[in-house]
């Protein structure tokens, strides 16, 4: 192509010397005007007129990928975002519109997993769409862990899209015309190590009663914190799951700190219906919530059975007795506990 350019240069400095020359020297007009015509129409056609600019556009997306908060608290629901930046690449440039097109990322599908089993998370939307030259994408991430997770662990992310590797186009004075595309399938592998946050863990200690059925008394109860960090501002809920059971007027009860491995109690009242059956046991729910170091309000649900005791009776006995009919006189009558405690304040009605 080069040598063919050189040629027609320079066959066309010819024909221009000896038109210059012919006029100059007013000879052969009619000669000089055929000979300018077929130059002109030599130029027209030649290949050097004829060129077009022919370019290819080369470029790539590259998404950068970060995770907001690398902490989750064990036990309960920690919510973060996924960030996906397209900081795109060009190898080789050309009109703007073309560079835009190669350097975005399309059809982006995002995958996450952990290396642990005591960790699961879960994305809100996993098809992320298009993300183009210099846009930044936050998708909603879900972690959902065991109450006793306590180690670190990895978050792998991947994220598989496609996009224009090439753009091949011609211009000319009527404009430019896209001659071939090159497409690519690409993924970006992320991994990131994560932190579980030390947290409070209250639980049951013990719990004490010696509430009969059809009767009402006082449940103590122990918590302790078996956590890394002290629990503040406790709150604790009870909410009974059986119709057999009632509780007493305040069914909220408020501790104001347990610290690591201490042990705080409190007491609540409940009743046993005369519906209750004594070889079985009644669950309470305690549902707890507490301030610590690194969450504002961290909620627990607690859990007790307490199984009542027997419905108590009293065995009586009339033992001896002389009034006779119209007559007063006194009964003498034999009472019999027949429970394991002892009764107190015991009423007899006729």
């Amino acid at each position: 192509m080069s040598s063919l350019k050189f040629f027609d240069e320079y066959v066309i400095k010819l024909i221009c010397l000896y038109i210059y020359y012919n006029i100059m020297n007013y000879k052969k007009i009619i000669n000089t005007f055929i000979i300018s015509m077929l130059c002109l129409i030599f130029i027209l056609n030649s290949p050097v007129a004829l060129a077009d600019n022919h370019t290819t556009v080369i470029g790539e997306p590259d998404l950068e990928i970060n995770i907001e908060d690398d902490k989750i608290i064990p036990g309960v629901q920690s919510n973060s975002s996924i960030s996906i930046t397209n900081n795109g690449n060009i190898d080789q440039g050309g009109e703007s519109e073309y560079e835009n097109e190669v350097m975005s990322a399309k059809d982006i599908d995002l995958n996450v997993e952990t290396n642990v089993d005591s960790v699961t998370a879960t994305l809100q939307n996993t098809d992320v769409g298009n993300i183009s030259n210099g846009e930044t994408k936050k998708i909603p991430i879900r972690f959902e862990s065991d109450r006793d997770m306590n180690d670190n662990f990895t978050l792998y992310v991947t994220a598989n899209y496609n996009h224009t590797s090439e753009v091949e186009y011609t211009s000319d004075a009527s404009g430019t015309t896209v001659t071939n595309r090159l497409f690519e399938s690409d993924s970006s592998v992320n991994s990131f190590d994560l932190m579980t946050q030390k947290v409070s863990n209250l639980d049951v200690n013990e719990f004490s009663s010696n509430i009969s059925i059809n009767e009402s008394g006082i449940v103590d109860v122990e918590l302790k914190n078996n956590g890394d960090i002290k629990a503040e501002n406790i709150q604790i809920q009870l909410e009974p799951t059986s119709q057999k059971t009632n509780l007493g007027s305040s069914d909220t009860i408020t501790i104001d700190n347990i610290d690591v491995n201490e042990i705080k109690s409190f007491k609540f009242n409940m009743s046993f219906s005369d519906s209750a059956f004594s070889d079985s046991t009644y669950k309470i729910d305690l549902l707890t919530s507490y301030d610590g170091e690194y969450v504002d309000r961290y909620t627990e649900e607690l859990h007790t059975r307490i199984q009542p005791e027997p419905k108590r009776t009293i065995e009586k006995e009339i033992i001896k007795s002389n009034i006779h009919v119209g007559d007063t006189g006194s009964i003498d009558i034999e009472l019999t506990n027949d429970n394991n405690v002892n009764l107190n304040d015991t009423t007899v009605n006729f």
